[in-house]
């Protein structure tokens, strides 16, 4: 009886043996394919190509800190972050990005920085650039005044002047908006700052919003852009919200939205992103940033002055600050590819949006004066 308990005893002990190595050896190839199955998921473009970078926030002070992000679709070695300005160490990966701390230096002004493969990548060495960061001082965070800020522009940048008074404007009811709205514009020597501006007046229900718009040249390589106008409203508080957006028509026929909003539904001022529907389709979706603001909030029967920075680097854009009245201040990772599959022609159009959303039902009057656009 002894010899057979202790036969079997072992032969049990064998199977609690092959047992547990059977169930390590399946969490193994369970946790070793769900780690390859979430390295798939973030990587959004074959491994070893360029997935996406950003500089963020995109601007600081002399010696402010700022983070770097270079995806190239694997976590290794051999990815490089290169500012244009100070200099940045290796923190850790997020997914397949490779997140690297960095420092600027004390020299004021706008850098280019990139991210790269390099010999220590098992894959092809290559540089791709990724949007620039500026560098300005604490007091230019609360400039005063409504002059363009020499640092924000650079003297190379082609501007269309006075746009206001061109002839082609055309207008239409937001189908993105609730409720309905009509609309008429016309040229008015009174406001105005230069002798001519254009009127905007919308009746609505249902706060709905219409667009004005009008093409203002072609061109599909500049990657920096400033939106530049005289606001004046006898009204604001029936506006819910201001929308200035420029559309570009990129080189491979996408068309990438520039679009930015004074938002009266929370307060904030606002830029689009672009999120996959579940028809498969990319769609715009408003984001708030970390800047207030509300037509509301604007004083009646008085002009203030509006301009607005943005940066696209491929797809990917930096909205970078917004200034009212010659306040300047700076979106914090406000990073999107509000990148649109749309069809439109020709190659290289370049169209601005004013529009005006309603607030409620009723009636709203606004006028824009020295509506200028720079790019570079």
């Amino acid at each position: 009886m002894r010899n057979y308990i202790k036969k079997h005893t072992a032969f049990l002990s064998a199977l609690v043996v092959l047992f547990v190595a059977f169930v390590g050896v399946g969490i193994y190839w369970f946790n070793l394919n769900y780690q390859v199955s979430y390295l798939q998921s973030q990587a959004a473009c074959k491994v070893g190509s360029f997935c996406g970078g950003s500089a963020a926030p995109a601007s600081t002070t002399p010696g402010g800190n700022f983070t770097i992000s270079c995806n190239y679709g694997y976590q290794g070695n051999g990815i490089y972050a290169h500012p244009g300005t100070g200099k940045c160490v290796y923190k850790k990966f997020d997914g397949t990005s490779a997140i690297f701390n960095c420092t600027a230096s004390t020299t004021k002004g706008t850098f280019a920085n990139s991210c790269s493969l390099g010999a220590e990548s098992p894959y092809s060495h290559r540089t791709d650039s990724i949007n620039s960061l500026m560098i300005v001082s604490q007091s230019s965070t609360s400039t005063t005044g409504t002059t363009t800020p020499s640092s924000l522009i650079p003297s190379n940048a082609i501007e269309v002047k006075d746009i206001d008074q061109s002839s082609n404007w055309k207008n239409q009811h937001d189908t993105g908006t609730s409720g309905g709205s009509t609309a008429t514009t016309n040229l008015v020597s009174t406001p105005s700052l230069d002798g001519t501006a254009r009127k905007y007046s919308v009746s609505f229900t249902g706060s709905g919003g219409q667009r004005f718009s009008d093409s203002f040249g072609i061109d599909s390589s500049s990657t920096h852009f400033v939106y530049d106008v005289e606001f004046y409203s006898p009204n604001p508080s029936a506006i819910e919200n201001l929308e200035l957006d420029i559309n570009q028509v990129t080189a491979n026929g996408d068309t990438v939205i520039y679009a930015t909003q004074c938002s009266g539904y929370n307060d904030r001022f606002q830029y689009n992103i672009s999120v996959t529907g579940s028809d498969g389709v990319p769609h715009p979706k408003w984001v708030s940033s970390n800047v207030e603001c509300s037509p509301s909030d604007w004083s009646a029967n008085t002009w203030h002055h509006i301009m607005i920075g943005s940066e696209r680097s491929g797809k990917t854009v930096t909205f970078e600050w917004v200034s009212i009245d010659g306040k300047v201040q700076y979106l914090q990772n406000a990073v999107a590819t509000p990148d649109f599959p749309l069809g439109w022609k020709p190659i290289g159009d370049l169209v601005l949006n004013f529009q005006l959303d309603g607030k409620g039902s009723g009636t709203m009057t606004a006028y824009a004066d020295k509506l200028n656009i720079w790019r570079w």
